[in-house]
């Protein structure tokens, strides 16, 4: 079994640029816990965003401080753990 064969075939990333909340919601949307941190101008790889970091920037700056809301992280979090299987089986029984 290779990489190839369990990676995710659909990307999601962000800008340097980019807000933490919107960085929030592509990782509720596309249900990932981090993104590659893309240069708009050369598509460079800079870095990775991750849900701790979020979490760890939100714990030593305070929540509101930070623009980010507990709702809000709390949220992306339910987004991406929310049950996979519906999906899994409908994507099955298109192939």
């Amino acid at each position: 079994m290779t990489v190839a064969d369990v990676m995710s075939k659909e990307v999601f990333s962000c800008a340097p640029e980019d807000g933490v909340r919107s960085a929030l919601a592509k990782m509720g949307g596309g249900r990932v816990r981090r993104l590659p941190v893309i240069t708009t101008n050369e598509g460079a790889l800079v870095g990775v965003i991750s849900m701790d970091d979020v979490l760890m920037s939100a714990e030593t700056t305070g929540v509101g401080k930070a623009g980010i809301s507990a709702e809000e992280i709390v949220n992306a979090f339910r987004a991406i753990n929310a049950h996979r299987l519906p999906m899994v089986l409908a994507k099955q029984a298109v192939a």
